[in-house]
C-alpha cells in the first residue's frame, strides 16, 4: 500500500515558473501521483524541508497505522477509494 505526501510550497520564488502548476519546486503535484495509489495528501512545505514538517511527520505515522491521511482541507487532494469487487 502506497501513500504520497506532495508538497506545494516552491523552493525558490525565482525559479517557480519552470514546472506547470502547483509543486514543490521540484516535481509537480501531477507528477507526484502514482498509479494505484492508496491514498495522496498536499502539504505546504517544500520538497527540502518535508522530512523535518511535523504535520508531514504525523500523516506520515497516520499512514501507517490506518492506511490513509487525514484530510482536514477536503478531499480534493485525496486519492480515490478503491470500488468494491460485487463478484
Amino acid at each position: 500500500m502506497v501513500g504520497v505526501i506532495a508538497g506545494d510550497a516552491p523552493f525558490m520564488e525565482p525559479f517557480e515558473g519552470f514546472i506547470p502548476g502547483p509543486s514543490d519546486g521540484k516535481v509537480s503535484l501531477e507528477r507526484a501521483r502514482l498509479e494505484g495509489m492508496a491514498d495522496f495528501l498536499v502539504l505546504p512545505v517544500t520538497r527540502s524541508l518535508m522530512m523535518r514538517d511535523h504535520e508531514a511527520i504525523e500523516q506520515t505515522i497516520r499512514f501507517l497505522d490506518t492506511g490513509r491521511f487525514e484530510h482536514a482541507a477536503g478531499p480534493e487532494h485525496a486519492a480515490p477509494r478503491p470500488t468494491p469487487d460485487p463478484g
